[in-house]
């Protein structure tokens, strides 16, 4: 490939062949011929709508355009039964599940609040996971 022969004093915004000079980086840019997006050879766009984005696909080794999640359920790691109100979200080591909030008074001084899901009352042992607050 023979080595273009660029303009010696450009300004922003000029063009030379598939080129357009960026003034704020100093280089030449190299500009898509198809003027979109989507000629570019890692970029596959499929009917586009309003505010989608664009997202890697290792599978194919591609960008392509996706809705991102708009709620906790269409998140593909979430698994939501029966949401109440004060629930939390908890790992399992697979996905991320809704359980109550136990909040527990013993006897002891403060109240201890914990994210499980069973009441603690007694003693308890902590299990991987499980969240416990003294106050």
């Amino acid at each position: 490939m023979a080595a273009l022969d660029f303009p010696s004093s450009p300004s922003n915004g000029d063009t030379y062949e598939n080129y357009i000079y960026d003034s704020t980086a100093g280089v030449w840019r190299r500009v898509v011929s198809s003027g979109a997006i989507d000629g570019l050879s890692d970029v596959t766009i499929t009917t586009p709508s309003d505010g989608q984005a664009l997202v890697y696909d290792g599978a194919t080794s591609e960008w392509v355009n996706e809705t991102p999640a708009s709620t906790v359920t269409s998140l593909t790691d979430t698994t939501i039964s029966s949401p109440a109100d004060g629930d939390v979200l908890k790992y399992n080591g697979s996905a991320w599940v809704n359980e109550p909030t136990v909040i527990n008074t013993d006897g002891d001084p403060g109240t201890k609040i914990y994210v499980g899901t069973t009441d603690p009352s007694g003693s308890y042992s902590l299990e991987a996971g499980d969240i416990w607050i003294e106050v």
